[in-house]
């Protein structure tokens, strides 16, 4: 019998929020990848033994179950786990669009709530992201394409709690009109002119897909998505598909098993992008949502 000289337990993503590949179980990848996770940070695995919880779904019990795991190893376990909580509070989509907002374009008769900087507005969005399936016929991201093949995307959203000063913001690289070429996104103003401006993001490794031109941005308001001021990137294409994936031809909406499967997919292709989305999406570390050390309430 192991014996075990401290224990701890962490709490990792439910299983409603985890992707499984086809003829996995929930939460039986978990303690082999965050095993790995840990490995890559030096971390001397051999010494803990992982078990999944009985009765806690979303429990991991984590044991250090070798004298030699001392106090500085100790140390540097709890901030791996420390540093994943810290950096997944951080927004993803927070940037800034310099624009000239004292332009005539975007003068509008109501009041709106953002914050101005000295060039431009400053965008804060929410931690979360969530996965939406879209199809070509979506012209959110496709305004300069006059014909796409009926393919379906994988988009990924967070929420901004402020207004925008314009209807949206678009990002997508070799595709803005040649009036525009000298900047790096456009917006389109409430008076639906198109202006050039500048985005940028504070994420390191968001602001460097982008820049690479893997991401297609948009920034829109409530108005346009119906729900929310929002942020969304375009990850990638999901595929096409026929008539006969749809529930009937006169609905013209997928099946629930056909859009659970391109959700999955989905979730899939924003994990293989790496933080911030591995924060949201996949089964490593980085799905960590509590500490519980022995004693104490969860962190």
């Amino acid at each position: 019998m192991v014996k075990h000289i401290t224990q701890l337990c962490i709490l990792m993503a439910t299983s409603t929020d985890l992707y499984l590949a086809p003829g996995k179980k929930a939460f039986t990848l978990y303690p082999g990848n965050i095993l790995e996770d840990l490995r890559g940070l030096g971390i001397p695995v051999d010494a803990l033994d992982l078990q999944l919880d009985k009765k806690d779904s979303r429990a991991i019990n984590v044991a250090i179950k070798d004298a030699s795991f001392g106090p500085d190893l100790q140390g540097a376990l709890k901030k791996a786990f420390s540093d994943v909580l810290d950096a997944k509070r951080l927004p993803a989509f927070s940037g800034h669009v310099t624009v000239d907002l004292e332009s005539p374009h975007f003068k509008i008769p109501h009041a709106q709530l953002y914050e101005r900087s000295g060039n431009g507005v400053y965008i804060h969005s929410q931690a979360e992201m969530r996965v939406s399936v879209k199809h070509s016929s979506d012209r959110l991201f496709d305004i300069f394409d006059s014909y796409r093949k009926p393919d379906f995307y994988c988009d990924v959203s967070s929420v901004v709690n402020h207004d925008f000063p314009f209807y949206l913001a678009l990002r997508i690289p070799n595709k803005l009109p040649g009036s525009l070429r000298d900047y790096n996104a456009m917006v389109v103003t409430w008076g639906y002119k198109p202006v050039g401006v500048t985005m940028n993001f504070i994420n390191e490794n968001i602001h460097r897909l982008v820049s690479e031109g893997r991401l297609e941005v948009r920034m829109d308001s409530s108005r346009v998505s119906q729900v929310n001021n929002q942020v969304s990137v375009r990850v990638g294409s999901l595929g096409g598909y026929s008539e006969d994936y749809y529930e009937s031809q006169r609905s013209g909406k997928l099946s629930y098993e056909v859009y659970k499967e391109l959700e999955s997919k989905c979730q899939t292709m924003a994990a293989g992008l790496g933080r911030p989305f591995t924060f949201h999406f996949g089964d490593g570390l980085d799905r960590l949502k509590a500490v519980i050390y022995a004693g104490q309430a969860a962190i």
